[in-house]
């Protein structure tokens, strides 16, 4: 895995501080089989910007179901979709960006629907975007029509 500049993991105290502005990108096809991929380089990078092992292993939690999220409701019916997500390491943690030219989504309003699902059937599903705002510091979702969904993710050291 080589990061955005070439470069390759470090040793030692200064880790972290080297890693900032060192973006790890993955683009893949937008399919299940891909989730571990993108959960080893969240956790990778997690650790390579100074995150603890529990909070490295939240933000991979987070990151999987945001990538769950593109996947089956983002391109449902279109096989070929794919996405891209950088972690990039900054002063105060890691921020992790999903880029993805699917279904667009507002995920107020999808938290909202969450919650009326769960308050009448607990056993519905639909908890995603509650878990990913428990398990990071800050969401935030935008779309640009021509450059799609974007979904950012931070999670503090």
């Amino acid at each position: 895995m080589e990061d955005s500049k070439g470069g390759t993991p470090w040793a030692g105290e200064s880790a972290a501080e080297e890693a900032v502005g060192r973006d790890v990108l993955l683009r893949v096809p937008a399919r299940k089989e891909y989730l571990a991929l993108i959960g080893l380089a969240a956790r990778w990078s997690g650790h390579r910007a100074g995150l603890s092992e529990e909070k490295s292993k939240d933000l991979e939690v987070a990151v999987d179901e945001a990538c769950s999220n593109v996947i089956l409701h983002g391109y449902p019916d279109q096989p070929d979709g794919e996405m891209t997500v950088v972690f990039s390491p900054v002063p105060h943690g890691l921020q992790v960006t999903i880029l993805d030219r699917g279904r667009p989504f507002d995920p107020k309003e999808g938290a909202e629907i969450a919650r009326e699902k769960q308050s009448h059937n607990p056993a519905s599903g639909g908890m995603g975007l509650l878990l990913i705002s428990e398990l990071t510091d800050a969401v935030h979702y935008d779309r640009d029509h021509r450059e799609g969904n974007r979904l950012t993710l931070v999670k503090h050291k």
